[in-house]
């Protein structure tokens, strides 16, 4: 084994510049096949549960709203596989996971958590609730996913337009939706978090009829109270549960929008007059049930996710493309970008920061432990290579790049930088002691074989049993797979490098 691997080390050197460029290519063939595979920063969590935030159409109800959940509920409450469904109406569950979307107070929306009775069926059933939902109710903006540790985002992509006008962000949102839906990649349900606008039916107060009836504007905001939403009287308690006790008209849902001009309103003495006597005239016109503010500036943002199966981070960056080259945004108007890329960034950097002076404290360590460069150059040059073995890992076994992959890609480094130290150290050992240079790389790399091969051994085994973990797996596969290339690598590229850079000469076979 020793003679075939100093055969094959001593035609590596021969041939030095067609390895080196061979594993160059492997490196850029590397990223780019890295760019390509799907990147999940964060991973989802293996429980037997999943959750889902439903949207209705602006406007709707909390009684209608109700209505729509109730079919929703039964059909999956009827299924073998299913053990619980909780739903919450009008706001979200009280926050039962940290890394959740949270609302409150929003009549058109519905916040669904199912228990499954296995867990490896998790994935199955979240996709069946997400088609069943988009095929039988078309009018709702399903967001169902697994649990995963990502902080929550209203959407997957989201782009934001600032500005002071209204209808000038209206615009531009306008422009970037048919953009996107003529020209953009798959993405679905592209709405705005102003929503659609709604009817608003609007009485005008007549100060000047109040005073001839005694009829304040309050008693007119009563009487519309009590037709619409009900009028707070008391609370109900009970333990921790706190719930309004309200005033309404037994007509609340029926009442026609022409009959609200018949509608009594009293004044302070008693009387009652019909709501027209007391109103110049009944406006009715559309508007945006919220119109939202980031920074003291109005803004506008695009939602959409990518459609399943598509890598989310190509599809931002597809989308993110076209805006900037088809969206002209006027002076004091701003267009930037949110949602899951927006964290990805967050926290990607802080390593982006700090690596580059990680990487120059490694190199003034390596400076001073062999007293010169080119030694420190020759291990650095290999902490790029392990991309190579990273995304075969990756590949071969089926896993996401996802935050704890990176983290163990950042750990490669440190195991590279040791075994390359060990080898490094070894040949100027060999050097030392009279060897010709040729012959003590060969024999400063047989000599590490069996040593640095266990080791990396032992580590690529001692990670197998975290692969099937959901949140651990993309890191024993980057690992398992980078340390395997690492440990190739540094037996048999690092010796080439380091022939290249001290311009040993190749000579005889023989020693």
């Amino acid at each position: 084994m020793y003679n075939k691997f100093e055969k094959l080390l001593r035609g590596l050197i021969r041939h030095r510049w067609m390895t080196l460029g061979t594993v160059i290519f492997l490196l850029v063939a590397s990223v780019v096949i890295m760019r390509m595979l799907p990147s999940n920063f964060f991973p989802y969590m293996n429980k037997p549960y999943f959750r889902a935030d439903l949207f209705l159409p602006d406007g709707y109800s909390i009684d209608a709203t109700s209505e729509e959940m109730k079919d929703i509920e039964q059909y999956f409450l009827s299924q073998p596989g299913i053990k619980k469904v909780s739903t919450s109406i009008g706001g979200s569950h009280p926050r039962y996971y940290l890394a959740s979307t949270n609302y409150s107070l929003k009549p058109n929306f519905s916040n669904i958590l199912i228990e499954v009775n296995n867990m490896d069926s998790t994935a199955y059933w979240e996709k069946r609730f997400f088609e069943y939902v988009v095929e039988n109710h078309p009018g709702i903006v399903c967001r169902s996913s697994l649990f995963k540790l990502s902080s929550p985002t209203d959407g997957a992509i989201e782009i934001t337009f600032s500005g002071q006008n209204s209808d000038s962000l209206r615009q531009l949102a306008a422009r970037a939706m048919d953009l996107i839906r003529s020209e953009g990649p798959g993405v679905d349900f592209l709405r705005t978090n102003w929503g659609s606008k709604i009817p608003v039916y609007i009485p005008r107060f007549s100060e000047e009829k109040g005073q001839q009836l005694d009829v304040t504007r309050q008693d007119m905001a009563k009487t519309l109270g009590l037709a619409t939403t009900g009028i707070p009287l008391a609370e109900y308690r009970e333990r921790d549960l706190s719930m309004p006790i309200l005033l309404k008209d037994e007509q609340i849902h029926t009442l026609p929008l022409n009959q609200m001009k018949a509608l009594p309103v009293f004044n302070a003495r008693g009387e009652y007059f019909p709501l027209e006597q007391v109103v110049d005239r009944f406006d009715l016109s559309y508007q945006y049930n919220m119109i939202w503010h980031f920074q003291r500036e109005k803004t506008i943002v695009l939602r959409m996710d990518p459609l399943r199966g598509m890598n989310t981070n190509a599809t931002f960056q597809a989308v993110w493309k076209l805006m900037n080259e088809r969206i002209t945004v006027p002076p004091g108007y701003t267009m930037s970008y949110l949602g899951d890329q927006d964290a990805q960034d967050d926290s990607n950097r802080s390593i982006r920061v700090q690596m580059p002076f990680a990487l120059t404290m490694m190199f003034i360590v390596l400076l001073f432990l062999f007293g010169n460069y080119k030694k420190p150059l020759a291990i650095m040059a290999m902490i790029p290579m392990i991309f190579i073995g990273v995304v075969i890992g990756l590949v071969a076994l089926g896993k996401d790049f996802d935050f704890f992959a990176l983290l163990g890609l950042l750990g490669l480094v440190g195991m590279n930088v040791k075994s390359a130290v060990i080898l490094v150290d070894e040949i100027g050992i060999q050097l030392s002691n009279g060897m010709a240079p040729l012959n003590a790389v060969v024999y400063a790399a047989k000599t590490r074989l069996v040593p640095v091969s266990t080791g990396a051994g032992a580590t690529i085994v001692g990670m197998a049993p975290l692969l099937g973990d959901a949140m651990f797996g993309g890191m024993a596969a980057t690992i398992m797979g980078g340390l395997l290339m690492a440990t190739i690598l540094t037996i048999l590229v690092l010796p080439v490098t380091y022939c290249a850079i001290y311009k040993i000469k190749y000579q005889d076979l023989k020693k």
